[in-house]
């Protein structure tokens, strides 16, 4: 439409009070007094061409019965001020409240929009339609207002708005309520405005609504600030090619069903920042902002019996920190409660931190999804959340391809697996099996450890890989394995005992499979001594037992028992450590080891015993387990009952090793397998002392 120009006569007719009847272009122009009203069930015409000239401060058309406009182009009903047509230039608009009927036909409301209580709340909109008012708008302009273009509020409210021009206002549309979304808006144009978008004022869909955002044909994007709730027994609905902007510190709190259902064919629904220019240029300042990873904070939060199905959906630019079931979390999807979202064939991009953070009981399901451009894609806060499906994702420019566990210990009488989610690795500081817990690693998983740290096993291990997914415990700056998962390139390198390894206590029990483990070993105390080795059992009754794995960059020794401890491994590879096993008591001396390999074994094939006494009551089988030299120092068998049985070879340290036999000594080998007692610089079995190969064998080292 060309820009209006009042070009009529001073005004004829005053309109005041209740009005009703025909307005007719023969008596036009019309001065409209204060606040006028067509009362319920009354009916007002105006025919084309009138303008009605709206008296400042605060002239207002309140709508109660039926309105109809008969404007055509060229010849267009016009509402505008007394005197000029500049934003604001009369103070109220046209209102249609209770059940209201309007049909809007080439109409121009031009200079509205001053604040006014409309129902109880302050309103700037040049049209407002509430309640059940049902209003059709077409051919029309909505220019120079102080505020929003429409307002619709009301559960019931209806409009259809089309081939309507929005020009020099805030935005096109407020709404109120989102059950007032237009039936239809098309063919509309949007000039010179400072947004361009659909500014959701509503805060929280109530229990048992059930609401569609629509998509209204190249309509700008829905605006949302602060929190909008979907209440638990809500359900929102989000169509095909739908946009929706957030401002900072934004949120999507869900307790109810969330289901945004995206095209395949390159038509999502889009999540995003109120600065992110996809489909506008939201905020209309061209390229002077532009959104960065979790500039709008809050992201999509899943709470309670939360759901739905996220599909063909683009997240973006979320994720920055907040406080969601009394923790701190960050995430564009913050999935916690008991919710099951299901997320397919949807893309999670620029996320401040995890691109999803799980926690509390939640289950939900990850799929064929992309995650780009974001710290990790997956942070898991507690253990109730690792049944979450997570699987055939991809995963593109990301600053470390990881899932990072925050979970400190596995409570008494739960039990939980550790998924292999799409290979990737765990990253972990310790975390403890509570006795009663159990905790199952599916094959395939990796789990790395930051330095110092350890897994302790209280309750129960299983780690069943093959040979094909075997299970991988190593150190998060071990980047052959799982990637480069610390985020430093090549620039730190895993070092043995760069993580302390995996100690039994108490009455841990343990079976590994198909497990590879690496650069381990760091010293740790555990019942009360301090000890070293990748596998460390001991305690009350610990035990673990280890088959066709590998045990690789060792901190010392590779195996130690202690107190009651045992272990056995058979047909493993152990390799690049100083000992085998080391053993701290008499009492950790059940264990076996066979059909094993041992590869660069620094005191070749050596098994150390470090425990000086042999105490009342126990007999102790000191045994070649694996034809491996057993290492002593100096034992003392205590008398009352103590035993020891020599079955294999046993080098005693230098001279001030000595065996004093105030117990039983028993010394009895086969025709096969003699039983020997040498010195430990006798390389019978292996170069023991690690000096080269020179051979010792002299009494004297015996004392």
């Amino acid at each position: 439409m060309p820009p209006f120009r009042d070009t009529s006569e001073e005004a004829k007719n005053l309109l005041s009070g209740s009005i009703s009847g025909v307005l007719t272009k023969e008596n036009s122009p019309y001065l409209l007094k204060g606040g006028v009203t067509v009362a319920s069930g009354a009916s007002l015409v105006i025919e084309e061409g009138v303008v009605i000239r709206m008296a400042p401060p605060g002239s207002l058309l309140q709508v109660n019965g039926n309105l109809e406009t008969q404007g055509k182009p060229g010849s267009e009903v016009v509402f505008v001020g007394e005197n000029s047509s500049e934003p604001g230039s009369w103070g109220g608009g046209l209102y249609f409240l209770g059940d209201s009927t309007a049909t809007l036909q080439s109409t121009r409301i031009i200079g509205a929009g001053q604040q006014n209580v409309v129902q109880g709340a302050w309103r700037t909109e040049s049209l407002i339609a509430t309640d059940n008012a049902q209003v059709t708008i077409s051919d029309s302009e909505i220019a120079n207002g102080n505020g929003g273009g429409i307002g619709l509020g009301g559960k019931q409210a209806k409009a259809n708005i089309t081939s309507t021009t929005f020009t020099n206002l805030s935005l096109p549309l407020n709404l109120y309520n989102l059950t007032a979304i237009p039936q239809s808006m098309t063919g509309n144009r949007f000039l010179n405005l400072s947004e361009y978008g659909i500014r959701v004022q509503e805060k929280v869909l109530e229990k048992d609504s059930h609401t569609t955002l629509r998509y209204l044909n190249n309509l700008p994007p829905y605006i949302f600030s602060g929190s909008f709730t979907v209440e638990d027994g809500a359900i929102l609905d989000i169509e095909r090619f739908t946009s929706l902007k957030f401002a900072r510190d934004s949120q999507m709190i869900v307790r109810g069903m969330l289901n945004a259902r995206g095209g395949q064919d390159a038509h999502p629904v889009i999540f995003t920042s109120y600065y992110d220019d996809v489909g506008f240029d939201t905020n209309n300042d061209g390229k002077n902002s532009v959104p960065s990873a979790g500039i709008w904070g809050g992201g999509i939060l899943y709470e309670g019996k939360a759901g739905g199905i996220l599909e063909y959906v683009s997240i973006r630019y979320a994720g920055s920190q907040r406080v969601a079931s009394g923790g701190w979390r960050e995430g564009a999807l913050l999935i916690g409660g008991t919710a099951n979202p299901v997320i397919r064939n949807s893309e999670i991009l620029q996320s401040a931190k995890s691109a999803v953070t799980l926690f509390d009981e939640s289950k939900a399901s990850i799929t064929k999804t992309t995650f780009k451009g974001s710290s990790v894609p997956v942070l898991v806060q507690s253990t109730g959340a690792l049944a979450t499906i997570l699987e055939n994702n991809s995963y593109i420019d990301m600053e470390r391809t990881v899932t990072e566990l925050s979970i400190r210990e596995l409570k008494s009488n739960s039990s939980v697996t550790l998924q292999n989610w799409d290979n990737l690795p765990y990253i972990l500081d310790s975390l403890t099996i509570k006795q009663g817990a159990k905790l199952t690693i599916e094959a395939g998983s990796t789990l790395k450890f930051r330095n110092s740290n350890q897994l302790i096993i209280e309750g129960t291990l299983i780690g069943k890989g093959d040979e094909d997914a075997p299970i991988t415990l190593t150190s998060y700056h071990h980047d052959i394995v799982g990637g480069d998962s610390n985020g430093d390139g090549a620039e730190t390198k895993p070092q043995k005992g760069s993580w302390v390894g995996v100690t039994f206590v108490g009455e841990g029990k343990g079976e590994l499979a198909y497990a590879r483990i690496f650069y381990a070993g760091a010293q740790r105390v555990a019942g009360g001594g301090w000890r070293e080795g990748s596998i460390v059992v001991g305690g009350d009754n610990a035990s673990m037992t280890l088959t066709k794995s590998s045990i690789s960059n060792s901190n010392n020794t590779a195996l130690q028992t202690f107190g009651n401890g045992s272990i056995s491994v058979s047909l493993s590879t152990l390799n690049d450590t100083d000992w085998v096993l080391r053993i701290a008591d008499y009492s950790a001396m059940d264990n076996s080891l066979s059909s094993n390999t041992y590869k660069d074994i620094v005191h070749e094939g050596g098994i150390k015993i470090d425990a000086k006494e042999v105490p009342s009551g126990l007999t102790v089988n000191i045994i070649s387990e694996d034809f491996l030299p057993v290492v002593s120092g100096n034992m003392t068998i205590r008398r009352g009952g103590a035993k020891v049985n020599i079955l294999g070879i046993l080098k005693m340290e230098g001279g001030a090793s000595v065996i004093s036999n105030e117990g039983t000594l028993h010394i009895e080998g086969t025709g096969g397998t003699p039983s020997i007692i040498t010195s430990y610089k006798d390389d019978l079995g292996g170069d023991t002392n690690a000096d080269g190969g020179r051979q010792l064998n002299l009494l004297q080292e015996i004392g």
